[in-house]
């Protein structure tokens, strides 16, 4: 019973102070104010050499903050020097993890996210569109599982969209040890690019199905919101989708989109 009691004694406030431990949101991490704590406690006889006389659980809980703020440093250092590269082909990165919590946005992403429908709300990725939005955090959390990249293409505002891509970061770009999801993202304007169905279609040897389907992608239509409007089933529309990937030999729906772009020029 007396060992029972020693162990709640030293486990109750590791977890209550693990409580408050480094929490990211929008590229800052809020924590505990241990400054108060240290200087009180340097300020008591007896510490030696200037070190604090702290009990197991605090002396943990420093510890480990000091090990998290090394790691974010880290992360960080990192991804400036990944935002200077993909600034120079006009690409903005942005890091979030499993649940879309973002941990850090490059300055291109964050004028993405100044746009009304695609943006950052409460420290989250977010869509205007209930549906979008599912399906982008959707996507977040099956790259951070599967390891495999996803990619889409989302309406940021009128005659705008996004293309993303999502790949896991490196051990590199850990946090805590938590797998982050790095978002690459190219913004486009594609009222200035409006498909034309007939052109796709000769350019690139597809039935006018397909090339009415690779117009809506390039508008930045989703299969089911193209589904929805062009009255057919989302399976018939993903099938058309991979006809299209195979004709046109893609890998991902952004290199669609990309081809159509250029292919119309």
């Amino acid at each position: 019973m007396g060992i029972l009691m020693s162990l709640k004694m030293h486990i109750s406030p590791i977890r209550s102070a693990t409580r408050c431990l480094l929490i990211p949101r929008s590229g800052h991490w809020h924590g505990p104010d241990f400054a108060h704590h240290d200087r009180n406690s340097q300020a008591r006889p007896g510490a030696a050499k200037g070190i604090p006389r702290v009990g197991p659980a605090a002396a943990f809980v420093l510890t480990l903050r000091d090990a998290i703020a090394r790691r974010q440093h880290a992360v960080y250092s990192h991804l400036a020097n990944l935002e200077e590269a993909f600034s120079s082909f006009d690409e903005a990165i942005c890091l979030v993890g499993p649940t879309g919590a973002v941990m850090r946005v490059s300055p291109l992403a964050r004028e993405i996210f100044a746009g009304p429908m695609f943006a950052e709300r409460h420290g989250t990725i977010w869509h205007a569109d209930p549906r979008m939005r599912a399906m982008l955090l959707q996507s977040v959390a099956m790259t951070c599982q599967t390891g495999v990249r996803q990619s889409m293409t989302i309406p940021a505002e009128t005659g705008v969209t996004v293309t993303v891509d999502m790949v896991v970061g490196g051990p590199s770009l850990r946090v805590a040890g938590e797998r982050c999801v790095l978002m690459r993202m190219q913004r486009r304007n594609s009222g200035d690019t409006q498909p034309d169905p007939d052109h796709l279609a000769a350019v690139f040897r597809i039935t006018p199905a397909e090339a009415r389907v690779l117009g809506a992608l390039v508008t930045g239509q989703t299969a089911a919101a193209y589904a929805a409007s062009a009255g057919v089933s989302v399976n018939t529309v993903r099938k058309q989708i991979a006809m299209l990937m195979a004709k046109m030999q893609c890998n991902r729906q952004s290199e669609l989109v990309r081809k159509a772009i250029l292919g119309q020029g």
